[in-house]
């Protein structure tokens, strides 16, 4: 179904435009379509347009839906996330890209500057992090803290300031730059080379922009020098799904600013394909005063948005576990199923409850790391170094490529379904008359193994992981990845953080399997709400909607715009949903100190006509 303003930005040729285009609205079509529509109409070559999407999945399901859109497979599609793209722009014509010190890694960074500043012990290193990232963003460095009102703000603020310098100064002595800092210095370099900067217009003469409301202010200034005179930026952004404010991210500044600089005229997609029309009347109440939340449902009613009122956080863990079982015996597939959750901390009753109730899970964490085909490719060299008789040869066969593609391969495997190493030891020695290029890649390949087996015999897992890097030259083919090479050594590198829990490479492949496994969508999936964003599920649960959960304690704290976007965070939660939407307000909460009674979320001022007491 194409509705009239999904026509008009699939066909929006040269120039700015702004698109306000809330959940099930079809965006990612639209931008699907507007790409090939360039393409087919001859206005730019594939690799002339960048697309820039907020998350990997994103990008992967837009790349593959351009590739099927015009009708072949394309090298060298420009469609990442900003941080895949800026750490391209820094590794332009020097070789290397720099190292990136990824969250975790930033925060430990961050800890360490603390003890060496000697910050006081009732400091809250969390918040500090999320403070100096905010500062980040928003491009304001340690000397920049303007001066504070009144003794105490004063004295916050020379704390802060002595933490975030030293912490800039440990990654500069470390050679890293953290997210914020791959972003500025990307800023930096197109800021101060404007032959680099026209080169790059050149190269990608249109720029395409998902997830708007999500970009930080110094990564609009990333964008914005990537666009050229013809000003052919196309930005779509839903401000009702403004949830990310904490990393400096207003949504009001940036529409402004663009705006401002570009003067586009601006498209609402205000028909939600996705959600039963009951969701999407429940959730436009919720998102009431977003020009994108005032949607209109095309769908059938369906059922009544359900709500709960359990006695506590465990009663709501056996109501989950009892209704996602009920869910699944009437014929809903598992992986059609999310149960959402406003923090963490809330995910170890829903866990303990569903493992006791035989009901597999998944957390959205998993799913992004031990899915990711790099990660496979580790793993198959890893198994294939205690046992190079098993299946996994043809997935690393040509990977970093050496020469053996898939017509290779073929050849190579002859009458045999799969590619063995007694075929590959074969060719190895020049077996029916293979080219001796072919043979030569053959032998490496069979020498690589060998050598792979007995270092498996001497190290631990995480050693061995970074020895595989090196032996098979990927960690080298990665940098040189174009937009991809720096999330494939991050995703890498968090695994290796894995492995060292394990003595033994037996054992770390069990459990890598494992959770490589629950990838597959056998179980239901368990996520925060900011990780379900840009998901959907047939059937969703939120739950723990009550005071200092959603809206939580810190936001009611802060102030009203916190307030707000905690607001917008569970219109995130409501349409994840399709078809059946569970909204789950504990009237108790049990904790170490005791039990406190909870009272619903202030949000959830829903018309009786469209939510159903359970």
């Amino acid at each position: 179904m194409v509705d009239r303003n999904q026509l008009a930005v699939a066909g929006h040729g040269r120039g700015p435009l702004m698109v306000n285009a809330g959940p099930g609205t079809g965006k990612t079509r639209c931008l699907t379509a507007r790409f090939a529509a360039l393409v087919m109409a001859g206005e730019a070559a594939p690799t002339d347009i960048v697309a820039v999407t907020f998350t990997r999945e994103a990008a992967g399901v837009m790349r593959e839906r351009v590739q099927r859109k015009i009708g072949r497979d394309v090298e060298g599609l420009r469609i990442s996330t900003i941080h895949s793209l800026a750490y391209s722009i820094l590794r332009y014509g020097k070789g290397r890209g720099p190292k990136v010190a990824v969250p975790e890694d930033a925060y430990e960074i961050l800890q360490r500057a603390a003890l060496e500043v000697d910050l006081p012990a009732v400091w809250d290193t969390g918040e500090l992090f999320r403070l100096i990232a905010v500062l980040k963003e928003r491009g304001i460095n340690p000397e920049q803290l303007r001066p504070a009102a009144g003794p105490a703000a004063s004295v916050f603020q020379e704390e802060v300031k002595r933490v975030y310098r030293r912490y800039q100064q440990i990654l500069a002595e470390e050679g890293l730059l953290d997210f914020g800092g791959l972003i500025l210095q990307a800023v930096e370099r197109l800021r101060s080379d404007p032959s680099l900067r026209s080169y790059l217009r050149s190269l990608t003469p249109f720029v395409m922009v998902d997830e708007f409301q999500d970009t930080s202010p110094s990564q609009y200034e990333f964008i914005r020098h990537l666009v050229g005179d013809e000003q052919n930026l196309l930005v779509v952004g839903s401000p009702a799904q403004t949830i990310h404010e904490w990393r400096g991210v207003r949504m009001g500044e940036l529409r402004e600013a663009f705006v401002r600089d570009f003067h586009p005229p601006e498209i609402t997609l205000h028909i939600n394909y996705r959600s039963s029309s009951n969701i999407v009347a429940a959730a436009s109440v919720v998102g009431e005063g977003y020009p994108d939340a005032n949607q209109e449902g095309v769908r059938e009613p369906g059922d009544p948005v359900i709500a709960w009122r359990p006695a506590n956080q465990y009663d709501e863990a056996g109501r989950v576990a009892a209704t996602v079982r009920r869910w699944l015996e009437e014929g809903i597939s598992p992986g059609d199923i999310a149960v959402l959750y406003r923090t963490h901390r809330q995910a170890d009753v829903l866990e303990a409850q569903l493992f006791a109730s035989g009901i597999p899970y998944t957390l959205a964490g998993a799913e992004r790391l031990y899915g990711r085909p790099e990660v496979r490719h580790l793993l198959a060299y890893l198994a294939l170094a205690l046992n190079p008789e098993q299946d996994g040869l043809e997935q690393v066969v040509n990977v970093p490529p050496r020469g053996l593609g898939p017509n290779t391969v073929m050849r190579i495997k002859g009458t045999e379904p799969i590619l063995t190493l007694q075929a590959l030891q074969a060719a190895a020695r020049g077996r029916d008359g293979l080219p001796p290029r072919v043979v030569e890649a053959a032998a490496k390949l069979v020498a690589l193994l060998d050598l792979l087996g007995r270092k498996a015999r001497e190290l631990p897992p995480r050693r061995m992981i970074d020895f595989t890097l090196g032996a098979t030259g990927y960690r080298e083919w990665a940098e040189t990845q174009l937009l991809d090479g720096y999330g494939r050594i991050r995703a890498i590198a968090q695994v290796a953080r894995d492995a060292e829990a394990f003595d033994s490479l037996d054992s770390f492949l069990e459990y890598a399997h494992r959770r490589a496994g629950e990838i597959g969508g056998d179980g239901i999936c368990l996520s925060t709400i900011h990780a379900a964003k840009g998901r959907e599920w047939a059937a969703v649960i939120a739950t723990g909607l009550v005071e200092g959960l959603l809206p939580h304690a810190r936001a009611l704290k802060q102030g009203d715009a916190e307030i707000e976007e905690e607001r917008r965070v569970l219109y995130v939660a409501m349409t994840r949903a399709r078809d059946r939407l569970v909204l789950s307000a504990p009237q108790a909460w049990v904790g170490n100190t005791g039990v406190r009674e909870t009272r619903p979320s202030r949000f959830l001022r829903i018309p009786g006509t469209l939510i159903e007491l359970s």
